[in-house]
């Protein structure tokens, strides 16, 4: 060993070895040096006790805390930027429930590391939630009204400030040293846990609860087992509904995609939809329709020369239309007739010579493809201002107007005929 320098911990363990005469010539060499510097250890070296060095301070609990804190601060603060921004983001979808637990937590997470600074995340979830429905009607206009979504921030803001003040009471009751008296204390956390089992209550009411969805998950596909033993049916995880307050499990299938039904408790047995909505044929009915209603829109786009705000298909028919389980969607063998709805954008939507034009065209288009609505509804809408909405709102329009009137009826004299047929049908609409 040299004589470098050696602590004083170091020294006292080689000293008994020093004055015994058995450590090595290094080692009390080193000794003996530190001695000459250290009066404590050259006491000891004496045969003295000699002054004691302080003993070393121990943490301190409040700043090693508040150190790690501020360590991990910026890291949790980022967590719950994010988790903020996803739950804001769930506004205006179906998980928009799911905030009755986001919110809250992160209330109290921002009471634990930022205590009374915590409160600032009330009024951000507001303007958050502001800013996601800016930017949403940025996107689409006409997709949410800002002052539906400044509601949907005021609960958020609410829930953040219970989730804290949740916190803050169960701080309040765990907190040793502060010198409450014990009432308060139980008081504090009594109140917590009260503030707790509401939020979780709320949450429950609107989105059910996870035991009662995990077993009828399990009965569900049991059932499906059960009663459709040949069918490569699947049973989806059970979830909550809100209108109905009750749980279903929706089944699929991959080799048959209009088989879609579910199953659910009734009466305290479990049953399902099969024959509502897969063997009456509604699914695949409603999948044509769909499938129409899309190509229809997307060839008169292209082809009819119109701006269109948008155009569907219903069938003209009072019964649904008779089909086969995944049938598929043929122009030229379609299950019914069907009616085309459009909304046509033009500065002249007050003009019924506007309104034969459109629907002149529209007409047009769909004869090219080979393919004829029963009947046509067609509204006249003005171009959209600066907030997204129509310049005005008086756009003219005709409903359920036969496709036959448009052959009988010269193109000069179409306005007219419009006019006539839209006060007789407004007449009829009185009468029901």
């Amino acid at each position: 060993m040299s004589e470098s320098k050696i602590s004083c911990g170091v020294c006292r363990d080689l000293l008994p070895l020093v004055r015994d005469g058995v450590a090595g010539a290094e080692s009390e060499a080193a000794v003996r040096a530190h001695a000459e510097e250290c009066p404590a250890c050259a006491a000891l070296l004496q045969g003295g006790r000699g002054a004691e060095p302080e003993p070393p301070r121990a943490p301190d609990d409040a700043a090693v805390l508040k150190k790690v804190r501020r360590k991990l601060g910026g890291a949790v603060l980022c967590l719950v930027a994010l988790g903020a921004l996803a739950g804001v983001g769930l506004t205006g979808g179906a998980g928009v429930f799911y905030n009755a637990a986001i919110m809250p937590l992160l209330g109290g997470a921002m009471y634990g590391f930022l205590r009374e600074k915590g409160l600032l995340a009330a009024p951000l979830a507001v303007l958050l939630t502001l800013g996601w429905g800016a930017l949403r009607w940025a996107a689409q206009p006409g997709t949410g009204e800002l002052l539906g979504f400044l509601m949907y921030g005021v609960i958020y803001a609410l829930l953040v400030l219970l989730g804290w003040l949740a916190a803050a009471l169960l701080h309040c009751a765990l907190k040793k040293g502060s010198g409450r008296p014990l009432w308060h204390r139980l008081g504090a956390g009594a109140a917590a846990l009260a503030l707790a089992a509401g939020l979780a209550g709320t949450y429950v009411q609107l989105n059910g609860e996870i035991f009662t969805r995990l077993w009828l998950t399990a009965q569900a596909r049991s059932y499906v087992r059960q009663m459709y033993p040949e069918a490569d049916y699947e049973a989806g995880f059970a979830v909550y509904s809100f209108k109905t307050g009750g749980y279903f499990s929706q089944v699929t299938s991959p080799s048959s995609p209009d088989t879609r039904f579910s199953v659910y408790r009734e009466q305290g047995a479990l049953t399902d939809s099969y024959g509502e909505f897969v063997a009456s044929g509604r699914n695949t009915e409603e999948r044509l329709r769909q499938e129409l209603g899309d190509w229809a829109e997307a060839t008169l786009r292209k082809k009819s020369g119109l701006e269109l705000e948008f155009a569907f298909a219903e069938w003209a028919t009072d019964e649904a239309p008779r089909v086969e389980l995944d049938q598929l969607l043929r122009l030229d063998r379609l299950p019914a007739p069907f009616e085309l709805t459009a909304w046509v954008v033009s500065s002249r939507a007050d003009e019924w010579k506007a309104l034969a034009e459109a629907l002149l065209a529209l007409d047009a288009a769909m004869r090219a493809e080979g393919v004829r609505p029963a009947a046509y509804s067609v509204q006249m809408r003005w171009p959209s201002g600066e907030d997204g909405q129509p310049l005005r709102y008086d756009g003219r329009s005709v409903y359920e107007l036969p496709a036959e009137l448009l052959d009988a009826t010269h193109a000069a004299g179409l306005p007219a005929a419009l006019e006539r047929w839209n006060a007789r049908w407004e007449a009829a609409q009185e009468k029901k």
